[in-house]
């Protein structure tokens, strides 16, 4: 019984362990890299999620940059931005598991299609 109990707890104390430093050690804050693959010149970039807000004045053409806000596990956030004359918003949502991903890739592509999803290192 005592092997069984041992077996049973020490691989979850493991987990509970390594879930605790992970959260104390990365918090609550992700990266969002947000890219830019379209020809065109991004104007009045906003980002909004629960807990942030973000604007960018102008985004190049094929320009990549990354910036860092305090996020949950299920990650909601709206896009809002000008090109072609036109303004462009979206809705986004995705889901974080906690130790695999650590990072949120946001890409807007040449058909101002926009996508958020979940990434490693």
């Amino acid at each position: 019984m005592r092997k069984l109990i041992v077996f049973v707890l020490t691989p979850l104390g493991v987990l509970v362990l390594w879930l605790t430093m992970f959260t104390l050690l990365a918090g609550d804050r992700r990266a969002f890299v947000i890219v830019n693959e379209s020809d065109t010149s991004l104007a009045n970039l906003t980002l909004k999620g629960d807990r942030f807000y973000y604007h960018r004045v102008q985004v190049a053409p094929h320009e990549a940059f990354r910036v860092s806000f305090p996020v949950e596990s299920i990650v909601r956030v709206s896009l809002a931005f000008d090109a072609r004359g036109q303004r462009y918003e979206s809705a986004l949502r995705t889901r974080l598991w906690p130790i695999v991903h650590t990072r949120l890739r946001l890409l807007i592509d040449q058909h101002m299609n926009t996508s958020l999803r979940p990434t490693t290192l």
